[in-house]
């Protein structure tokens, strides 16, 4: 981990590459909070975009440790957003919910960590369509994402961040530095899924993580949900209601098995019209719990598995890549280092319940 630390801690030029709500907020804030001359290599989406899941100041974690990260970092994310663009989130109830024993065990210990931790947790009874029971978080905190991309580009650009087409080559060193369309970064980190899985080695990722066939969908607008923002235990299921009314929709599988998947969750699900679609691949860490740092064989740093909460903890992230992190900070990321023993970890938080995609 010592030669590890040493390139994270290094200065220089930092690329960060996807495309991904958390990666453009990593790149702008290692420019604007670091000081660091900052590149975001990936395409900067449409505002109209379906989402790959909800942005939330919660999740249903069953480490303590990782509610204090995620909550600790909540006010200063909020006062981040302000000085990037108005209306950037909004509040909103969340529902978190469980099917089947093991889920609502686990479902059970979230919630404890949840009260203990200060949020206003109560049961949502009756469980909404496809739980068998669920709690609810009042008055979470959720990313708008059409107003975060239609401001980020102008924030990027005044903290002078070089944005560079996700299709420009790159190539990486073993000390996890690299060229990317031309220009020289000192450290590279990849900071979506899909660039991971481009630019890593397969075996060495397998063996921490699953490779999950998903879809987002985005339907018409539909009938008011008294709980907007719902989310499954374990991953493979979140729904969020618009303001216009229409449902942003995130499950397991080709289009065909996650349509049927995501029915399971709709009280009518005949009467849902979809608008829009997409497919993508996710890596889910095989102890369900985030992933930082370099792989085996790795020569870039890698960030994914943080879930729901990705875009809150971006400050803590920036701070570990910067080398200027909080005590518990570093105990938290060296806990979940890419390198770890996934048979015997102990930080795994539930598995995700989701099916792989075929190779």
């Amino acid at each position: 981990m010592a030669a590890q630390e040493r390139k994270v801690n290094s200065k220089g030029t930092i690329a960060v590459v996807g495309d991904s709500p958390f990666a453009a907020f990593l790149a702008g804030l290692l420019a604007s909070a670091h000081g660091r001359e900052t590149m975001l290599v990936g395409a900067t989406p449409s505002p109209l975009r379906v989402p790959r899941g909800p942005a939330l100041s919660i999740a249903p974690l069953l480490r303590p440790e990782s509610w204090r990260l995620l909550l600790d970092t909540v006010p200063e994310t909020l006062r981040l957003l302000a000085r990037i663009g108005p209306r950037l989130s909004e509040r909103s109830n969340v529902v978190l919910g469980a099917s089947g024993a093991l889920q609502s065990y686990a479902l059970e210990h979230s919630r404890h960590l949840a009260a203990g931790f200060g949020q206003a947790v109560e049961p949502a009874v009756p469980a909404p369509t496809g739980f068998d029971t669920a709690y609810r978080v009042r008055d979470a905190h959720r990313i708008v994402e059409a107003a975060f991309w239609s401001a980020v580009p102008d924030w990027l650009a005044r903290h002078n961040v070089t944005t560079i087409a996700p299709g420009e080559p790159l190539s990486l060193r073993r000390d996890g530095s690299g060229t990317v369309g031309g220009l020289q970064a000192d450290h590279v980190v990849l900071a979506d899924d899909t660039a991971i899985a481009a630019h890593c080695n397969r075996y060495d990722l397998d063996a921490i993580a699953h490779r999950v066939a998903m879809t987002a969908f985005r339907t018409e607008p539909a009938a008011p949900l008294d709980d907007p923002v719902r989310m499954a235990m374990g991953g493979d299921f979140a729904l969020t209601q618009t303001p216009d009314l229409a449902l942003d929709i995130v499950a397991p599988g080709q289009p065909a098995d996650a349509v049927r998947h995501a029915g399971r969750f709709l009280a009518h699900p005949a009467s849902v019209r979809l608008a829009a679609r997409s497919s993508f691949d996710a890596l889910v860490p095989r102890d369900g719990a985030p992933v930082f740092g370099r792989l085996r064989q790795g020569r870039a740093t890698v960030v994914f598995g943080l879930g729901a909460g990705a875009v809150f903890v971006a400050p803590a992230i920036a701070r570990l890549i910067a080398g200027e992190p909080m005590a518990a900070e570093r105990g938290w990321a060296e806990a979940r280092r890419a390198n770890r023993d996934m048979s015997r970890s102990p930080v795994a938080e539930f598995p995700p319940v989701t099916r792989e995609s075929v190779a």
